[in-house]
């Protein structure tokens, strides 16, 4: 899957950020027939299922606006295929980490971790 400059630029800056706040990297861009998960890591008894959205401004809305409920349900079938498929053993949630770029899209200038983010649509 190609994701892009910008993408995968904002999918490293989610794991550097994961991994220096105690987060243990499992598996990144996990795909099944439902969906694709960008990172999914393990920390304090949680295992999250973690939506990256990168964006270079909010003019359009937060990047956490773009985690429609379409979509977190598509992150929900594919959080419960990795279910089937492991043993972790481990509470699962669902977090959003926006990624906020400079204008053009070329440096990160800030990474929000929303824990739990989906809330009741789950």
């Amino acid at each position: 899957m190609n994701i892009g400059k910008t993408g995968g630029m904002g999918e490293e800056a989610a794991r550097e950020h994961l991994e220096s706040n105690g987060y243990k990297i499992l598996r990144t861009n996990y795909q099944t027939r439902y969906g694709e998960i960008d990172i999914i890591c393990e920390k304090d008894g949680y295992l999250a299922f973690c939506e990256v959205k990168t964006r270079a401004g909010t003019a359009y809305g937060f990047p956490r606006d773009f985690v429609t409920a379409a979509k977190q349900k598509k992150i929900i079938s594919t959080a419960q295929m990795y279910l089937s498929e492991t043993n972790a053993g481990l509470q699962p949630r669902f977090d959003v980490i926006e990624v906020f770029t400079d204008p053009t899209g070329s440096a990160v200038l800030a990474v929000s971790h929303l824990e739990d983010a989906f809330g009741e649509n789950y």
